[in-house]
């Protein structure tokens, strides 16, 4: 029915013909979409992502900025943008959601029979920094925490994000089919050495769920995504969970892509060194306790010098979140490299445990 006198409006035009929406919406995602389309410089995504930056910054203020404080706002800031909108895509194949990515460069799975033998010890409570934070490593290390892990409850989880990982034997040649350094044996694979650390806690006492699941199988890419499915149900069923140490090894190789394999020596024997890793909310996930974390982390890193000289690696703290966000004491550690044989990190697994409870069991 038309009505003399009355304007007739279609959606059409209250949608698409208001000033307001037109003036200030469309231009807006209009810029937007030319700038990302034309892969927008290396300033404007700077300028982009220190917004950004400063958003999450106000929503997780950082505490003690004593001990920890960021450098700027910018570096590394375009990653934080790509994860904080919904309207820019990530050009590479990293997915930050789930976190698929490894913790090495490299991922050998041909055998080479010339490994090179290193020894990368920490000199002091040394850490190897990738995030734009600077830390007070004395201050956090000083830090009186009691953390109590002996009890009736499990309060330790061990699991294994890329459990496939494996070792080589005395020529170099990796323990997988065909020589690979990656198997889903879990007697030649690294939940062996998740396994020996798990039994040297229970003979302190502490009460511990041993996980080998063998996330990184069928789906590599998908690994961090199947852990933590794996931590969460296990927290769900068991709240008094407080620790949880992901356990891989590392691998290095030198220019001619040949193993390296990296040991100390300690009362004449070679052991796997070992490397702890601390990840951060620096990627823009959501991780408010990293600095407990990397506080726990630390003081492993020194019991481990100071009963075990030369076993330990620099800490290496990152930005990306590595699921550690799931408790205050979530922490991954690198028990050797391919290069290194199953025995060398046997023995480490040992004494990192040893240390391991001397910092949680008190």
């Amino acid at each position: 029915m038309n009505i003399s006198g009355r304007k007739k409006h279609h959606i059409f035009t209250i949608v698409i013909g208001g000033k307001w929406l037109i003036k200030r919406i469309l231009p807006f995602f209009l810029i937007l979409f030319i700038l990302f389309a034309l892969n927008i410089s290396k300033y404007t995504q700077e300028g982009l992502s220190a917004i950004a930056r400063l958003s999450m910054i106000a929503k997780n203020p950082l505490k003690n900025r004593d001990v920890v404080s960021r450098k700027s706002s910018l570096p590394n800031i375009y990653q934080i943008a790509r994860v904080s909108s919904p309207f820019l895509i990530p050009r590479s194949n990293h997915n930050y959601e789930n976190e698929n990515i490894k913790l090495n460069t490299k991922t050998p799975s041909t055998p080479n029979e010339k490994t090179s033998e290193k020894t990368l010890a920490s000199s002091g409570l040394e850490i190897i920094n990738s995030t734009s934070y600077t830390v007070d490593v004395n201050s956090l290390t000083k830090k009186k925490i009691a953390y109590n892990a002996i009890s009736d409850s499990k309060k330790v989880l061990i699991v294994h994000t890329h459990g496939c990982e494996t070792y080589s034997d005395s020529t170099g040649k990796g323990l997988g089919q065909s020589g690979s350094y990656r198997t889903t044996d879990t007697k030649k694979n690294v939940t062996s050495i998740g396994k020996i650390i798990a039994t040297e806690l229970e003979k302190r006492g502490v009460e511990v769920i041993y996980d080998n699941t063998l996330c990184d199988t069928p789906s590599y890419n998908a690994s961090y995504k199947k852990s933590m499915e794996v931590t969460e149900k296990h927290i769900r069923d068991n709240p008094d969970i407080r620790f949880v140490f992901d356990i891989h090894r590392d691998a290095i190789e030198d220019s001619d892509k040949n193993p390296v394999k990296l040991t100390a020596e300690i009362n004449g024997e070679k052991y796997a060194q070992v490397m702890i890793v601390c990840g951060t909310d620096a990627s823009g996930l959501n991780h408010p306790h990293w600095q407990e974390n990397l506080t726990l982390g630390l003081k492993i890193q020194q019991r481990l010098e100071d009963k075990y000289p030369g076993l330990a690696r620099p800490l290496n703290l990152r930005e990306e979140r590595f699921n550690m966000h799931e408790t205050k004491g979530s922490l991954i550690f690198e028990i050797g490299t391919h290069g290194n044989t199953l025995e060398e990190a046997e023995k480490s697994a040992v004494l990192l445990a040893n240390a391991v409870c001397d910092v949680i069991c008190n």
